[in-house]
């Protein structure tokens, strides 16, 4: 995991939690045709999703 000063982060620090992904190199031909398949892209979202979904289950504090 790297740490970086993109703008696109920056701007959006007092506005809401964002995270940069990369998914692969589109100039890596393998990579480009894998990322072209639908199944790939609906197992890039389920991975991305599931680690919105830990990341927010951190944060939730049980009230007892």
């Amino acid at each position: 995991m790297k740490y970086a000063n993109f703008q696109v982060l920056r701007e959006t620090q007092y506005v809401c939690p964002s995270v940069l992904l990369e998914v692969g190199f589109l100039s890596n031909w393998e990579k480009a045709e894998h990322s072209d398949k639908v199944s790939s892209i609906r197992a890039y979202a389920l991975v991305i999703l599931s680690a919105v979904f830990k990341y927010e289950n951190t944060f939730l504090v049980i009230k007892t």
